[in-house]
């Protein structure tokens, strides 16, 4: 046993002096690069529903309707903007503009030039310098007929197939801009709930409306349309969506429902 015991202890610390030492994981290290970026003049072209800034939405779009407000804006932080609408030319980042009735039916080019300071570290042919060019197309909607009661309001209109996490199936929803028999404008909305119901002559279209989006508001005061109210969106990326409200908190039917899908004619 006093041979062993020596024994022993040698082969218990061989082992642990073998067995492989576990490195200790290496952190993530950012890149100093990730908290700079190249000049762009990339920006939104937002058109306002209202001329009311206060209560106004805005839409990014590249059509309006015509007599409208639109709001330019950079989405990069410079050292300087300038601007080209027109024959103006602006300088501060945001920049909002009204065409009217002269501008109807034209397409009108739109030119940001930014210029900031170069990280030449991080960006080796950053010259500090980059232009976007796009184009506004100033529509002649809205139009109206006042003999068949219809009012035009183009890329907002027709019928969408949309899917909601209420049904099983995607179903079709379609919208109509009318005037009712004393030339208010109104919506109708078919098939509103994907169950067959349909909103006629009820609709109002709340806080103004936008080529591509419009906030619709119900029947009030009665349960016409189930008190329906929501937005439409048609974008330039083709992905529509509808947001709907019905009833109201304290009813028990309350709902708020999600459509996506796509606009079909």
């Amino acid at each position: 046993m006093k041979v062993l015991f020596p024994l022993f202890i040698l082969v218990f610390g061989l082992f642990f002096s073998c067995k492989k030492k576990v490195q200790p994981e290496l952190l993530d290290v950012q890149d100093p690069c990730d908290c700079f970026e190249e000049a762009n003049a990339d920006f939104l072209m937002e058109e306002a529903s209202t001329s009311v800034g206060s209560v106004a939405y805005f839409t990014d779009t590249d059509s309006i309707l015509g007599s409208k407000n639109v709001r330019f804006k950079a989405i990069q932080d410079g050292d300087s903007y300038k601007w080209y609408i027109g024959s103006e030319v602006l300088t501060t980042k945001d920049v909002t503009r009204f065409f009217g009735p002269a501008t109807l039916g034209s397409t009108v080019p739109i030119t940001l030039v930014v210029n900031k300071t170069p990280n030449n570290k991080c960006f080796q042919n950053d010259d500090g310098y980059d232009s976007v060019v796009k184009y506004l197309t100033v529509t002649n909607y809205p139009m109206f007929d006042f003999v068949i009661k219809e009012a035009y309001y183009g890329s907002i209109e027709g019928t969408y197939r949309v899917k909601s996490a209420h049904l099983p199936d995607s179903f079709d929803i379609t919208v109509n801009c009318v005037l009712n028999g004393i030339n208010q404008q109104k919506l109708n909305i078919f098939n509103y709930d994907g169950n067959g119901s349909d909103c006629v002559l009820q609709c109002e279209m709340n806080k103004g409306s936008n080529y591509r989006e419009l906030y619709a508001l119900g029947g009030t005061g009665t349960l016409a349309c189930d008190y329906l109210q929501g937005s439409i969106k048609n974008p330039k990326s083709g992905k529509a969506q509808m947001d709907f409200i019905f009833f109201y908190p304290s009813h028990p039917d309350y709902a708020e429902r999600q459509y996506l899908g796509r606009k079909l004619n």
